[in-house]
């Protein structure tokens, strides 16, 4: 199990305080332009589903900002600090899952990979049977607003000021 944490180290002093949360996996740890509030990833969640998360810069309580059921890829600050846009998955309905029988539900279904990519979090393949989304969270109101989707892996690496347009790569 990858374990990984945040902290806070004084330089003169070595010393070093936990910043963060309990989670096991605390990682990406991102400061907003504003220099304010640090964002993160973690699994202190119910479910242990790496979720994003907020905590004031000075200390304080962290905050959880999503609450995705297959958790969150990766996230990135809008240069106005109030806003962060972050990948997440959904599972894709399939047509023909009314079509199969009971007796075929039990065996295993052949798939071919092109291209495997690896989960944020260490635990096991990317699956090929999500819509991947791009969401968009404001600090304020903490309610995600789908900005795009595609059937694959998205990291989001740019957005524009005016939020005309992101770079990302998969």
């Amino acid at each position: 199990k990858y374990i990984s944490a945040i902290f806070q180290i004084n330089p003169e002093t070595k010393e070093r305080i936990p910043y963060g949360d309990s989670g096991s996996t605390n990682m990406q740890i991102s400061l907003s332009p504003d220099k304010n509030t640090i964002a993160y990833l973690s699994n202190n969640t119910k479910d242990e589903k790496v979720q994003l998360f907020t905590m004031p810069i000075a200390g304080g309580s962290a905050t959880q900002l999503t609450f995705e059921k297959n958790g969150v890829g990766s996230y990135l600050w809008l240069d106005e600090s109030n806003t962060i846009y972050y990948q997440a998955s959904i599972k894709q309905e399939d047509d023909d899952s009314d079509k199969e029988t009971d007796s075929k539900k039990d065996l295993p279904k052949k798939t071919v990979s092109t291209k495997l990519n690896y989960k944020m979090d260490g635990r096991g393949i990317i699956p090929e049977d999500r819509l991947y989304q791009v969401k968009n969270i404001t600090l304020d109101e903490k309610e995600a607003e789908v900005v795009f989707e595609a059937d694959r892996g998205l990291n989001v690496q740019y957005i524009a000021k005016d939020e005309s347009y992101f770079l990302y790569f998969d």
